[in-house]
């Protein structure tokens, strides 16, 4: 039986096995795996460029953004993976997703309304 070579889409050389299949599909062998970053949510590799770390796991960008377990947080910038026993973010006056720590440094609840505004934006008397 006659097995196709299958060739490395980095460096051009033959690979030995099976290779790594990337998230597009291209197979790299097993010195330029090291390029990629594998996502811990569908278990695909990917290019460095195409991922963010999320509370200690790297996540594709793809992941991120298609799915509602992610939140970035619109204070900080960071992403962080929603959790429902112990919610980890608070939803502002605006609708913004903000994460506890934010929350915690820089915002607050209007006793007039009970919404959710930076800390700036309400007053220390007990109207609204």
């Amino acid at each position: 039986m006659n097995e196709e070579k299958i060739i490395c889409a980095d460096c051009n050389e033959e690979i030995e096995g099976e290779g790594y299949t990337l998230k597009d599909g291209r197979v790299v062998c097993e010195d330029c795996i090291d390029n990629y970053v594998f996502c811990e949510e569908c278990e695909k590799y990917v290019t460095e460029d195409e991922f963010e770390e999320v509370d200690g796991q790297y996540i594709c960008t793809d992941c991120l953004e298609e799915d509602d377990k992610f939140f970035k947080c619109s204070d900080c910038g960071d992403w962080h993976r929603k959790k429902s026993f112990f919610a980890n973010w608070i939803e502002t006056y605006s609708g913004d997703l903000i994460c506890i720590d934010c929350y915690e440094d820089h915002y607050g609840r209007c006793n007039g309304c009970d919404e959710i505004f930076p800390i700036d934006d309400l007053d220390d008397e007990e109207d609204d």
